[in-house]
């Protein structure tokens, strides 16, 4: 009916024929096309759904075990008032709101914890303390252990008067002549002494850092001689508390 084979009315006629003529010859091929592209889509969906839900998981896990081990941190802080503990709160706060918008809990096992039971912010200092993990830090620790005749009415009170007790003991009993007898250089020495004081009160572990092994030697053995103390609390219960002092002598 067109005459004008090359006007762009013919053109697209023939376009249209050409369409018709292969769906005639293939009817099924646009079906099977659409259905692959289909079934491709749905596979991709799945794929990212997958992928999703384990990244959900892991941030879920992630939070749980923040938020264990900052209550295990905070159980530790003696002054509920202050800055320290008010910001590690206010953490606490948000990683618990985080992980409740993820759809997560904390009533399950944490095999951190203690497996096969229901996690309690309240008695994970308490599993922890039974299982002798590791001692608590002596700067940290609600009631630290008393040193004889340093019955006070306050923790700070008493933590002071450990520190005296413990330095007045290696003034007392520290072998002032053996420095300079050890051909060290002339000046200020540095000790660390390291200890710690069980749950019966003991002193044990006893360990230490000095200039020269003879000095180490002499630190150590006026650590071995430390009294008996009433050991330290936390949370009503006894604990191990881990304590070190810089102790400092004069090699002249």
């Amino acid at each position: 009916m067109n005459k004008n084979k090359s006007s762009q009315s013919y053109k697209d006629m023939l376009v249209a024929y050409t369409n018709n003529l292969d769906a005639k010859d293939s009817p099924n091929k646009s079906v099977n096309k659409l259905k692959v592209l289909k079934q491709k889509k749905e596979k991709q969906d799945a794929l990212d759904n997958a992928k999703n839900l384990a990244l959900k998981k892991q941030e879920i896990a992630r939070l749980k075990k923040a938020i264990l081990s900052l209550e295990k941190s905070l159980s530790y802080v003696s002054n509920k008032n202050s800055d320290q503990y008010k910001k590690m709160k206010s953490s606490l706060d948000k990683m618990k709101e985080n992980l409740n918008s993820l759809g997560g809990t904390l009533n399950t096992s944490d095999t951190n914890v203690s497996k096969n039971k229901t996690v309690d912010a309240s008695n994970i200092f308490t599993e922890l303390t039974k299982k002798s993990l590791k001692p608590v830090s002596f700067t940290i620790i609600e009631t630290p252990p008393i040193f004889p005749g340093c019955e006070k009415s306050s923790s700070k009170e008493i933590k002071n008067c450990f520190s005296l007790g413990v330095k007045r003991h290696f003034l007392k009993n520290f072998d002032a002549n053996l420095p300079s007898k050890l051909g060290l250089t002339v000046g200020l020495k540095k000790i660390i002494i390291l200890f710690k004081v069980d749950e019966k009160g003991n002193v044990i572990n006893i360990d230490a850092r000095a200039p020269h092994p003879k000095i180490k030697e002499e630190a150590i053995r006026i650590a071995t001689s430390l009294p008996k103390m009433t050991p330290a609390t936390q949370r009503g219960k006894t604990v191990k508390v881990a304590y070190s002092f810089p102790f400092s002598i004069m090699v002249e």
